[in-house]
């Protein structure tokens, strides 16, 4: 990630923020809760990996524009904490980042183009996945987050990745 792309309390308020508007959004209404309604959430968890596989280990233009959103959104959460509520601007130590593959940066980038076309054909799922991407970024760096996340998603595109260049016999 960019050096400049810091994680701040700032930005990860404003994940989070997302991260419960989005639940309470989703929340079943009604009475009882009826498993099947999980399967409203896959757009977004779908977003989600994208996002944080994107500044867990990802270069490049990709992992550049997502440290710029993590700059950007950081210092718009950080004025609200500031001015808002009288907190300071403090940097949050970044989280585990793992290294991908080839095979593994192969998938993100079909990811790239898995979430563009679900977003452009989708108009339903176009704010899901928008606000999955977008909290992913934000909250997929910061250290518990990343600590829970890095070694199963990283380890589950690297083997994708792996797998999909050997056929399966080198995996």
């Amino acid at each position: 990630m960019n050096a400049w792309a810091v994680v701040t309390y700032g930005s990860l308020a404003v994940g989070i923020g997302l991260l419960v508007l989005h639940f309470v959004a989703w929340w079943p209404k009604g009475k009882g809760f009826d498993p099947r309604c999980l399967l409203e959430l896959v757009p977004f968890v779908l977003g989600y990996a994208y996002g944080a596989l994107l500044v867990m280990g990802v270069g490049g233009l990709m992992g550049w524009m997502a440290g710029a959103v993590i700059w950007s959104v950081g210092w718009v959460g950080d004025a609200a904490l500031v001015y808002g509520v009288g907190g300071e601007r403090t940097n949050l130590a970044q989280g585990q980042v793992m290294a991908l593959t080839n095979g593994g940066l192969w998938m993100v980038l079909v990811m790239t183009f898995l979430v563009v076309a679900l977003r452009r054909r989708a108009a339903h799922l176009k704010e899901d996945i928008g606000r999955g991407v977008l909290t992913g970024i934000l909250t997929g760096s910061t250290p518990v987050i990343a600590g829970v996340l890095a070694v199963p998603l990283a380890s589950a595109v690297n083997l994708a990745g792996a797998w999909i260049s050997t056929g399966g016999a080198g995996a």
